[in-house]
C-alpha cells in the first residue's frame, strides 16, 4: 500500500507548499478499514514536515531527541481537509475513523496537544458509510 499511496501522491503533492497541499482531496471509495487513506494521511504529513525542514524549520515542534515534527493542528488539518471515504460495511466504516484518529495522535504528548481544543476532529464529514455504485 505504501509503494501505491507514494506512486499516487507523489506526482500530486511535488512542487506545493503546504497550504497547497490542502486543497487535495483524498477520495478512497471502498475503504474498508481504512489502510490506504491511513498511508495517504501519513504521506501528506510526512511531505509537508519535509517541505518545513527545507523552507520553515520554525514552524515544527522539537520533540524528544531533536526529532522535528508538524503541529497537531496541522496534522488535523490534512485529515479533515484531505482525507474522504466511503464504504458499505458500516462497521468498517467505524474502524476507519478509529484508525485515523489513532493515527494523528499516536505521537503527541501532553505538552502538543494542550493548545488544540478539541484533540480530535469529527470525521462524520470525512468517512462515510454508503454504496458508492449508487453514485
Amino acid at each position: 500500500v505504501k509503494y501505491m499511496v507514494k506512486n499516487t501522491l507523489e506526482p500530486l503533492c511535488k512542487g506545493k507548499t503546504p497550504p497547497e497541499i490542502l486543497s487535495l482531496r483524498i477520495a478512497d471509495i471502498a475503504c474498508g478499514s481504512g489502510i490506504f487513506l491511513e498511508e495517504a494521511y501519513q504521506y501528506l504529513v510526512d511531505f509537508c514536515t519535509e517541505w518545513y525542514k527545507l523552507n520553515d524549520k520554525a514552524h515544527l515542534l522539537v520533540v524528544e531527541e531533536g526529532v522535528e515534527k508538524l503541529p497537531l493542528v496541522d496534522k488535523k488539518a490534512i485529515l479533515t481537509n484531505c482525507i474522504y471515504g466511503v464504504d458499505i460495511d458500516v462497521h468498517a466504516v467505524e474502524v476507519s475513523k478509529f484508525s485515523l484518529l489513532i493515527k494523528l495522535i499516536e505521537d503527541e504528548t501532553p505538552a502538543s496537544v494542550k493548545e488544540c481544543v478539541p484533540i480530535l476532529p469529527d470525521l462524520s464529514s470525512n468517512i462515510k458509510n454508503g454504496n458508492s455504485q449508487r453514485y
